[in-house]
């Protein structure tokens, strides 16, 4: 299985390299290289974005991707948000896209011992995310949590705005994680009560 932790800083990823991360496949050059029992399934996502990158339900850069003139996209540079916007609409939420919250993998955890190396800073991540779930933490503790998820979104939105120079992820990002908090509280027996979700 292919290593996550190291492709979640990764903004703009090929037409290949996308299908191959999606199906949780180490990416590759060509789809010639794939094991015979991995070609099938990146072989259907690659298709699937094909089709939605000539039908425009998906947007790409084919800039330096010459074969894009004769339908192959696999060279095409797709865009970490609107490969995310693409997987919303087809009711997917592949780990490379969405999960924030990686694993550190099995040499990144060795660094960090007390024993081993220090790891390097890497990239940052292009937005907290992290902080971000703290802030609603910290909104539910003190605060109390708005009664409809379109009120956290654009309280959330706000505050990426005031700490971040105005910088602020994708409206439908912020929604997707906002809605699945939502879902797993109304999950777990909480449903909205005026301004607080309560018990």
């Amino acid at each position: 299985m292919v290593d996550l932790s190291k492709w979640n800083l990764t903004d703009a990823f090929t037409g290949l390299q996308a299908a191959c991360l999606w199906c949780e496949v180490s990416p590759v050059s060509t789809l010639v290289f794939l094991a015979s029992h991995d070609k099938d399934r990146v072989g259907g996502v690659m298709q699937a974005f094909t089709a939605a990158l000539v039908s425009g339900k998906l947007r790409g850069d084919t800039a330096s991707n010459p074969r894009a003139l004769i339908g192959n996209h696999e060279s095409t540079f797709i865009a970490r948000e609107e490969l995310m916007r693409f997987a919303e609409t087809m009711g997917e939420r592949p780990r490379f896209l969405f999960d924030t919250i990686l694993p550190a993998s099995a040499s990144e955890v060795a660094a960090e011992s007390p024993d081993g190396p220090k790891k390097k800073p890497g990239r940052p991540q292009k937005h907290d995310w992290n902080g971000f779930y703290v802030e609603i933490v910290r909104v539910a503790d003190m605060e109390e949590l708005p009664a409809t998820q379109a009120d956290l979104v654009r309280q959330m939105l706000f505050w990426f705005s005031n700490h971040y120079d105005g910088r602020q992820p994708a409206e439908s990002e912020v929604k997707k994680r906002i809605g699945d908090i939502y879902r797993g509280l109304k999950a777990t027996g909480w449903e909205p009560r005026g301004p607080k979700m309560k018990r």
